[in-house]
């Protein structure tokens, strides 16, 4: 190929290459138009809308809380924190410490399932386990050199949760004490 009809066709592709870039340009330029349109109008109401459409605020991540009763038995602080925010069922999980009985330590640890019921207001049910921490010996058996032991029980609970709007956080539910006695808890905390 000669050097001008080589020089000629280079023009030529350059010029088919400019071209689809123009249209390309064009096309980008009226989607971005599209997106921004839509963007703007988004959340903006027309005549003859209801407005009195339910917003619900969402569920703070972590809530730290005492509770009496509930699933420590006596008392308890506990930490929870959001694993899981699909519309408005959440699924938390719980860890907590306190006294427990003969010396002992108990530890609840649950899995809970928060379904939203207004904009402060949920209903919850949980599952999990209250683990009681203590050594040997202070359990009443002497011949095993003060060993650390560790008994998990089972538990769930079921209740109410009010999560106000400045992080206060208030909790109320029974539990079923070793599977059996329905045992009522109630919580108060701080949300963020």
């Amino acid at each position: 190929m000669k050097p001008k009809k080589l020089q000629n066709e280079i023009q030529k592709l350059i010029k088919q290459i400019i071209e689809k870039l123009k249209n390309m340009k064009t096309k980008f330029l009226m989607v971005l138009v599209i997106c921004i349109a839509v963007i703007s109008f988004e959340n903006k109401t027309c005549k003859g809308q209801n407005t009195n459409v339910i917003k619900y605020k969402q569920m703070p991540d972590n809530s730290i809380y005492a509770e009496l009763g509930g699933n420590g038995i006596l008392a308890s602080i506990n930490y929870e924190r959001v694993l899981l925010n699909e519309n408005k069922f959440y699924l938390t999980g719980r860890i907590g410490c306190g006294p427990g009985i003969l010396g002992s330590v108990f530890t609840p640890v649950l899995a809970n399932g928060c379904f939203q019921l207004s904009n402060k207001l949920y209903a919850e049910a949980g599952i999990g386990a209250l683990l009681a921490h203590k050594t040997t010996a202070a359990w009443g058996d002497y011949d095993s050199e003060n060993q650390y032991k560790c008994i998990a029980i089972p538990t769930g609970s079921v209740g109410i949760r009010y999560q106000g709007n400045s992080g206060f956080l208030f909790r109320a539910g029974i539990t079923p004490l070793l599977g059996i006695v329905p045992w009522p808890g109630i919580s108060l905390g701080y949300s963020f």
